[in-house]
């Protein structure tokens, strides 16, 4: 597993196994994404949904052969930046990211 921040866009990108994933914190809320390829069954936001407890959404990726999966965290969070992780906040986002990041690529293999 690899990361790096992006710090004037908010995100921490995350390599683990064959997915990108990007963390971020918009609106007092944990998004984690991944782009996956078009010809990925849809059903799989669903099952990561299930898995997560997140709110997942699908979206066209950046390109044509790609869709983005983004997972929203449901609680409310004080943080207001993937840099500045209130100490209190840290063990449920960390405990998010890696189920999402665990959940999404055991679904893809």
């Amino acid at each position: 597993m690899n990361a790096w921040p992006w710090l004037e866009r908010n995100t921490l990108h995350i390599w683990a196994a064959r997915l990108n994933f990007s963390i971020a914190i918009k609106n007092g809320k944990l998004n984690v994404m991944t782009e996956l390829s078009q010809t990925t069954d849809l059903g799989i936001a669903h099952k990561i949904s299930e898995l997560t407890a997140m709110k997942v959404e699908v979206q066209s990726g950046l390109t044509p052969d790609f869709m983005q999966i983004t997972g929203q965290a449901q609680i409310p969070l004080k943080s207001i930046c993937v840099n500045q992780i209130l100490e209190s906040e840290l063990p449920y986002i960390a405990e998010s990211v890696q189920k999402y990041i665990v959940v999404s690529n055991a679904l893809i293999q």
